[in-house]
């Protein structure tokens, strides 16, 4: 980063801002067996809370489901972050709020490995 090489950045270019830059090439089959988990766990909480998922990426998503209060959302995020560490060994931050953006807000102050809800949208936003 202190080059200026970014996600997403092509390699060449990555290269003329650090020719000693060390590439490591993706597992693409060991992200899909991961994805593919990842994506079991998220529709069984679904399932189970008259929900529904919504995949952004191999790593991201958000979840729409019916819970009674915020403590409850709490609870089922941090279960659902220990469980996708238990089965994949990768840990995941969670956001939790009244929309998917205050969702994503939350997910940001937790990285890379926590779970947060919003219950002060507007403390949050300032």
């Amino acid at each position: 980063r202190e080059y200026g090489i970014k996600k997403g950045m092509y390699l060449g270019h990555a290269r003329r801002l650090c020719p000693n830059v060390i590439v490591l090439y993706y597992d693409f089959e060991g992200y899909e067996e991961v994805s593919d988990q990842l994506q079991d766990i998220l529709d069984s909480v679904a399932v189970g809370h008259h929900g529904c998922v919504e995949v952004v990426s191999c790593d991201e998503a958000y979840l729409e489901l019916l819970l009674p209060d915020t403590d409850t959302a709490g609870e089922l995020a941090e279960r659902i972050r220990v469980e996708i560490f238990e089965k994949t060994q990768c840990t995941a931050s969670i956001g939790v709020g009244a929309n998917k953006f205050l969702a994503k807000l939350g997910t940001d102050r937790v990285k890379p490995d926590g779970s947060y809800v919003v219950k002060e949208y507007r403390t949050l936003l300032e």
